[in-house]
């Protein structure tokens, strides 16, 4: 007994885990869930932050967006809101191409709308866009057309899909260029259970964080058939390589104030921003609500070991007259320790082994749900340092108990019993 090898001194501590199965599981939950939660914020925010730089990437660093001033709204002051004619102004301004435009359809009761193809409903964000809309933000059909001046007159409404739309409703490239071969066999999507013929499918998710994107797109003219509500307008337009960014953009404001007749000291109508800026600032947002998650899943981490160690302790209390035989039969106090501090290892090991196994699940499941099919990576090294650093925090807290049962002596222990 007294030399055993570190092998039997686990096989021991396994075996005593192994006889209080339910004890150990309740005893570990704090461990697994704390994990779980490290692991699965970690990679939401990572596969975020990924899915942020991919939706800003193909806008390019000189892309200006210009929106209405919601902050103005959410005062006493009325909001103006950007007009189409509008663009006339931003045309005038040397600098500036590929101006296009769009907004959001919003029904009276709800900021999504129905959408129904075969036996499918769901609700998705509806766009109105201008004609380059697709050529203007780099997003050119995957299947059939554009929208075209002529649809502005079009006796049957078209609209576009989004790719993750059209896949979700089984409209598959191959369908619609058939459709589009057989004139009389439309491929008909219903908004609010009115007919719409589709006749493209662009690239990307039904959102993003420019707004740009959305389910299903159609023109300004169609979108009164869904809303009397004129969409709010949102300009998106490209600078020339060969400009100063803040001459043109200063000259934009300049422009926009004009028309607005803003008086002076008054809070503008609109917020221009460019992608770049944008892109940082949503990277920051998310790297700041990672760190206090993390920060929230480290403590009770903590916790939980400590948790273990609590029980851990009352173990070695019960076990008194266990530790106080082998003590007598000749086993050493360091033989002792190393069993204890064994089981607190291996219940931690465990707890943390399921935890990192169902954070990398949860994220998956999430990511692909909830976040617009994020790319969830499962990030090795971080997964190594959180396996590290749960171990060395079992480690430390185990040594309190496995000191505590190394001292029991032979003698009080079999007095104890008596």
């Amino acid at each position: 007994m007294a030399r055993l090898q570190i092998g039997h001194v686990f096989a021991l501590a396994l075996a005593q885990i192994r006889n209080h199965p339910l004890r150990v599981a309740l005893t570990c939950i704090g461990v697994m869930v704390s994990v779980c939660c490290l692991v699965t914020v970690y990679l939401l925010t990572t596969g975020l932050d990924r899915k942020v730089s991919a939706d800003f990437q193909h806008l390019g660093a000189n892309t200006i967006k210009i929106q209405s001033n919601v902050y103005k709204a959410l005062g006493r002051d009325r909001l103006k809101p950007l007009q189409v004619s509008q663009i006339a102004l931003l045309e005038a301004i040397d600098g500036i191409e590929d101006i296009a435009y769009f907004g959001q359809v919003r029904p009276a009761k709800s900021s999504d709308i129905k959408l129904s193809f075969a036996s499918t409903e769901r609700y998705t964000r509806v766009n109105a866009i201008s004609e380059n809309f697709s050529y203007a933000l780099h997003k050119l059909p995957i299947s059939g057309r554009g929208l075209f001046a002529a649809d502005e007159f079009s006796r049957q409404p078209v609209v576009l899909l989004s790719e993750e739309v059209a896949t979700a409703l089984g409209i598959t490239a191959d369908k619609l260029m058939l459709s589009a071969q057989l004139a009389a066999d439309p491929t008909l999507v219903y908004l609010q259970d009115l007919p719409f013929e589709v006749v493209g499918i662009l690239p990307g998710a039904e959102q993003d964080l420019t707004g740009a994107n959305a389910g299903v797109y159609l023109s300004f003219a169609a979108a009164q058939l869904l809303s009397p509500q004129t969409p709010d307008v949102n300009f998106m337009f490209q600078l020339r390589h060969d400009v100063s960014r803040d001459v043109v953009l200063s000259q934009v404001r300049r422009a926009l104030l004009q028309s607005f007749q803003t008086a002076p000291g008054e809070v503008a109508d609109f917020i221009i921003d460019d992608a770049e800026a944008l892109k940082q600032l949503s990277s920051q947002t998310i790297q700041l609500i990672r760190n206090v998650l993390l920060v929230v899943a480290f403590i009770s981490l903590f916790i939980g070991c400590v948790g273990v160690v609590n029980v851990i302790l009352s173990s070695v209390q019960e076990r008194t007259q266990e530790f106080g035989i082998m003590r007598a039969l000749g086993a050493k106090k360091s033989v002792i320790f190393w069993l204890v501090l064994a089981e607190t290892l291996l219940m931690n090991a465990a707890a943390a082994l399921v935890g990192l196994l169902l954070g990398y699940g949860l994220a998956i499941v999430i990511g692909f749900s909830a976040l617009a099919q994020a790319e969830i990576a499962l990030d090795l090294p971080f997964v190594l340092a959180v396996g590290a650093f749960t171990l060395v925090l079992s480690m430390i807290c185990g040594v309190l108990p496995a000191i505590r049962a190394c001292r029991i002596s032979p003698v009080l222990a079999m007095q104890a019993d008596s």
